[in-house]
């Protein structure tokens, strides 16, 4: 079930990425977004060489904080992530811009979610997102929202505005649809009885209905 939600994720976070957004001329979110401007900006390396390269200090974090299970999981995502952005041949899919910033926010943002409800995670600022989640009740999209909120005010002075406007909105997609994603299957309801005859109540409704 893990590798099927991790590949699955992957191939879908690709799709978004380079297929929607990087033919679009903006940014994601995250590290592939970080390492899409440097690709961009410096043309030394390819954006999946600077998204592996730049996850390594992300596995220490992983595998000292979060565990090794995680951490293998981890790396199997971002080494299919990394895979297909660089081999499959993702043709323009929409030409208007505002069109792509929200559909790949949609897109990306399902695969980021797909991937974190597995044992692993898409990695990079996937694993610093779940640190603060369990140490400080973070967020995980308000975590994105925070480092891509410093990524894309560094693309106000490298790219046209328009273009740091739509990654934003992008963004902000990606981050509500990961959100929903992961909260989904996981709603919980809470029912407060007071009563005097509490002990009784709990005893029946844990022994007799076996809630």
């Amino acid at each position: 079930r893990n590798f099927i939600l991790l590949t699955i994720g992957a191939v879908i976070y690709s799709v978004g990425a380079q297929g929607i957004v990087a033919n679009g001329g903006f940014l994601t979110g995250g590290v592939y977004g970080l390492s899409i401007l440097l690709w961009r900006t410096t043309d030394v390396l390819p954006a999946p060489i600077f998204y592996v390269l730049l996850n390594i200090p992300f596995f220490i974090m992983g595998w000292l904080r979060v565990g090794r299970r995680m951490f293998l999981y981890t790396v199997y995502s971002i080494i299919i992530t990394a895979l297909c952005s660089q081999f499959m041949n993702f043709g323009p899919i929409l030409e208007n811009q505002l069109y792509a910033a929200v559909a790949g926010g949609m897109v990306c943002g399902f695969g980021a979610g797909l991937s974190l409800r597995s044992l692993g995670s898409g990695g990079g600022l996937d694993i610093l997102a779940i640190i603060l989640n369990r140490a400080f009740g973070i967020g995980i999209g308000q975590t994105y929202l925070a480092f891509n909120g410093i990524l894309f005010t560094i693309s106000f002075f490298v790219f046209k505005p328009d273009v740091a406007v739509a990654s934003f909105i992008q963004l902000y997609i990606m981050a509500f649809t990961m959100e929903k994603v992961l909260s989904m299957f996981s709603q919980r309801k809470v029912i407060f009885i007071i009563s005097k005859g509490s002990r009784e109540i709990a005893r029946r409704i844990t022994r007799r209905m076996g809630v």
